[in-house]
């Protein structure tokens, strides 16, 4: 068979089984197996609301659950138990004793110092009575801040007798060397996709007979599933066999190794439906000031879109990937700029439309689209990004005008 042909058929036959999975989850749907009270209460994707208080409250001797340390046990096992004499000299599991553990979500370990070398919150601090811990860093969406996990650590050789610093991703990523330092290895990554999964599968037998507990981490997994886009065992089994049968192999293997051009190509065909979309609300992109192919690969990059029919030609709508911007890497970001960055502009007024504070030539803030990079389920995440920023060019001819409002505030 010709390698075009055999790239053809690996194709349809990988379509097919997605086909099946579609079908499988709209019957799910129709039948309420996926019924999910976190989305209904819009919680899905909320990282302290719902990801580190219920992972906390099962992992809390006592929760409400009523299960004691056997959740935490499970954890501790399913953590450590292959790692522990891989990150340590001692037996952690010998050593951490869950009876007497309390857990504790956003502790307070004081301010962040200026120098951002001190102080913050830990997500969820796992504490037994012989002050050993357990801390975990939870990232489902957010992206790291500068020094974050050296404050914990820090935090942690001074406070603590012995600790493991965990840090929790979707995929089991590793920490960004500002958050970390360079070649960090006082942490240990830890995914959703296996590590969670594979706790919460235990807790799903340890409560086996209280219904309420069993049927609410079930959810839970069903939310977790939808966020990672993680097919039904059966048919991932399906993907893998076709994926790595012997005739496909090869044509497996040249999708792998061009994995960087389709993610960028993805990008690229989204950017061009987004300057699209913006067209219809009378802005333009400006080919020429900005670096449209750096930011497909989500370099450090900006580009910009001009209102034509507006007056305000001293600003733009601006979308940008900054990854020294509080090291929020391969992260999308928006808002009203001073047009070719000027970072002279030192407007900085307290007046703020965006979520991020106003500085340099963000005279009205910025905002991050969390997520933006996660092509795991894209076509949803698309959706979202494109509604998103289709409420700001729509709005855009509005914030330039109380950005030059409050221009003439700051300047005498």
């Amino acid at each position: 068979m010709e390698p075009n042909n055999v790239l053809t058929k690996l194709l349809v036959e990988v379509g097919k089984v997605h086909l099946q999975e579609e079908q499988k989850r709209l019957d799910f749907k129709i039948q309420g197996k996926y019924f999910n009270v976190f989305d209904v209460l819009q919680l899905s994707r909320n990282e302290v609301r719902l990801h580190s208080a219920f992972i906390a409250e099962l992992l809390n001797p006592l929760g409400s659950h009523g299960l004691g340390d056997k959740f935490l046990k499970a954890f501790v096992e399913t953590i450590f138990g292959y790692r522990d004499q891989k990150f340590s000299s001692n037996n952690f599991i010998k050593e951490f004793d869950t009876k007497s553990a309390t857990v504790e979500t956003e502790h307070y370990i004081g301010s962040i110092s200026k120098k951002g070398d001190e102080g913050g919150r830990i997500d969820i601090l796992i504490k037994d009575a012989k002050n050993n811990a357990i801390i975990i860093e939870n990232k489902i969406d957010a992206c790291d801040q500068p020094n974050q996990l050296i404050r914990y650590r820090d935090y942690a050789e001074e406070k603590l007798r012995n600790y493991k610093l965990l840090y929790l991703t979707k995929y089991g990523s590793a920490a960004s060397e500002d958050s970390a330092g360079k070649d960090a290895q006082y942490y240990i990554p830890i995914s959703y996709r296996q590590d969670i999964f594979g706790w919460l599968n235990k807790c799903i037998s340890i409560s086996a007979m209280i219904p309420t507990v069993r049927e609410t981490i079930y959810q839970y997994i069903i939310n977790l599933k939808e966020i990672l886009n993680i097919m039904d065992e059966e048919n991932g089994n399906k993907i893998l066999n076709i994926a790595t049968d012997e005739k496909y192999l090869n044509a497996t293997l040249d999708i792998i190794n061009n994995k960087d051009e389709i993610k960028a190509q993805i990008r690229r065909n989204f950017m061009q439906e987004l300057d699209k979309e913006a067209r219809k609300y009378g802005l333009e992109l400006d080919k020429n000031g900005g670096e449209f192919e750096k930011i497909v690969y989500l370099n450090e990059s900006y580009i910009y879109f001009l209102d034509k029919k507006s007056k305000y030609n001293k600003w733009v709508f601006c979308i940008g990937c900054d990854k020294y911007k509080h090291n929020k890497s391969r992260e999308l970001f928006y808002g009203i700029s001073t047009y070719n960055r000027d970072d002279e502009n030192n407007i900085t007024c307290e007046h703020q439309v965006y979520e991020e504070k106003p500085e340099h030539c963000w005279p009205l803030g910025y905002s991050y689209i969390h997520g933006s990079d996660d092509l795991s389920n894209w076509e949803v995440n698309k959706v979202k990004i494109i509604d998103k920023l289709t409420t700001e060019f729509r709005d855009t001819e509005e914030h330039i005008k109380e950005v030059e409002a409050e221009e003439k505030k700051c300047i005498p």
